[in-house]
């Protein structure tokens, strides 16, 4: 099946740590998944360049101005059953997935939090929890906890450590638990004992610690150790 990329999203390519051909196969899955196959979209780019061209449209194209593919925003946005079924086409058949909680990690990425994932949620996504470094992972588990985006995490920012905590421990955790592991793990971060994370001594100390694995999870860890692309 032929599919081309759009402008923005060859440009991905240049920000993340994704190639183009592993984009490809993405964006391949994202439209099987939709029930397009390569000659409908081609067509519909065809017509609509036929359309523009003859002023029958409402307005001139992307395809017809720029020679892009056409395409339409809804066609590369997943619901919860059309993201699980293109994240489990990358996990390797051995791999076990019954415990893998698609939801959770469609939430997550989901980072507009409009209820789909888009193809660039997916692909930044992926450039850091699939194809990261461990440093990248960190800054990125930052990120979420830093809610206040001051490069510190402090006071209230606690409770987003609960929450990633709280979801990827295998055993369930307490309130109460999950509160002292939190503060335990802030304990260990906090070096020069302010009070407060940054985001380097999260970093350096993170690396020290296995911080990545803690927060995530080994069963996350394992589950993308098998995501393959190409």
């Amino acid at each position: 099946m032929g599919v081309s990329l759009t402008k923005e999203q060859k440009e991905l390519v240049g920000r993340t740590n994704m190639t183009e051909a592993e984009l490809v196969v993405l964006k391949r899955a994202f439209m099987e998944v939709k029930g397009i196959n390569a000659h409908e979209s081609q067509q519909k780019k065809k017509t609509s360049s036929y359309l523009s061209l003859r002023g029958l449209s409402s307005g001139r194209s992307a395809a017809a101005t720029t020679g892009e593919p056409a395409h339409d925003p809804a066609l590369e946005e997943l619901n919860l059953e059309e993201f699980t079924k293109v994240f489990g086409t990358f996990i390797s058949k051995s791999e076990d997935t019954t415990n893998v909680d698609f939801e959770d990690l469609f939430r997550t990425i989901d980072a507009d939090h409009n209820g789909k994932v888009s193809f660039t949620e997916l692909i930044l996504w992926l450039s850091v929890y699939a194809k990261g470094t461990e440093e990248e992972k960190l800054k990125n588990l930052f990120s979420l906890i830093d809610e206040d985006g001051n490069g510190t995490v402090e006071g209230d920012e606690l409770q987003n450590l609960l929450v990633i905590l709280t979801a990827s421990c295998e055993e369930k955790l307490t309130d109460q638990a999950a509160t002292q592991k939190a503060r335990d793990i802030i304990k260990v971060l906090d070096k020069d004992r302010d009070g407060r994370v940054a985001i380097d001594e999260w970093v350096r100390v993170g690396k020290s610690i296995g911080l990545v694995q803690e927060l995530l999870g080994p069963q996350f860890t394992e589950v993308m150790s098998h995501f393959k692309i190409v």
